[in-house]
């Protein structure tokens, strides 16, 4: 019986770049595929994490490039390098949109129509806008007290919340150990979706807890953790207000 043809879509072109990151690298390599970044303002198509950790976006032919600048906005501020993984179809409109420092790879049809082949645009570059704190804030509330208590750094702070927490951690080490730091992490989770994930709230106030139910209808400057971000002191909601 004949495959199924392959078509241009992002489910298509996920698996093909699955298979080519696998081929390229003969040492360990751990591939995620929906991670969750910046609080749940958006998702990585799919993440490696070798030597750095490489965010891939997928933007097959039946996608449109409506969120692609936010999601940049939060691409931008976690991963080591980023790729964009597109059709000829939106190439030209969405390589005006990215960072020159991202990398492009385009996605065609093989000749027998069974099969996708990524041809490489352009490569990516190391990241100048990594954000240390978003960076801290992909890990879990335990593995932070954990990594704090391994350097000292625990003190009184084991009743504070994530974003607290990784407010410290981020202001306590360099980024590049923390880039280290933070891939062997994730890393050593295994096969972490099949396990009992930690709650939602992670030690965050009720009000908060809330609202990171509907995280993935907000903007990323309207993330609770984004507007605990050091970096950037953003006005809360008064709590209990009409």
């Amino acid at each position: 019986m004949a495959q199924a043809n392959y078509i241009l879509d992002g489910d298509g072109i996920r698996r093909a770049l699955r298979t080519k990151l696998h081929a390229a690298h003969t040492d360990a390599i751990s591939l995620i595929n929906e991670f969750s970044i910046c609080d749940g303002a958006s998702r990585a198509d799919l993440v490696s994490l070798n030597g750095t950790m490489h965010g891939y976006e997928i933007k097959g032919k039946t996608d449109n490039l409506t969120r692609l600048e936010s999601q940049i906005e939060s691409y931008n501020l976690v991963f080591d390098r980023v790729t964009l993984v597109t059709t000829t179809h939106h190439l030209d409109a969405a390589v005006t949109l990215i960072p020159s420092w991202w990398g492009v790879l385009v996605a065609k049809k093989c000749a027998d129509k069974q099969s996708i082949r990524l041809i490489p645009k352009r490569r990516a570059k190391s990241n100048p806008a990594q954000d240390a704190f978003y960076l801290c804030l992909l890990l879990w509330r335990r593995e932070i007290l954990e990594i704090l208590d391994e350097h000292g750094l625990t003190g009184r702070n084991k009743s504070k919340n994530s974003c607290d927490l990784a407010t410290i951690l981020c202001k306590s080490l360099p980024r590049k150990r923390l880039q280290t730091i933070v891939r062997n992490t994730i890393k050593a989770r295994g096969d972490w979706r099949a396990a009992p994930r930690p709650k939602s709230n992670d030690g965050l106030s009720q009000h908060h807890a809330m609202l990171l139910r509907f995280q993935d209808h907000h903007s990323l400057e309207n993330s609770p953790r984004y507007r605990c971000r050091p970096k950037k002191i953003v006005r809360l909601p008064i709590l209990g207000a009409e």
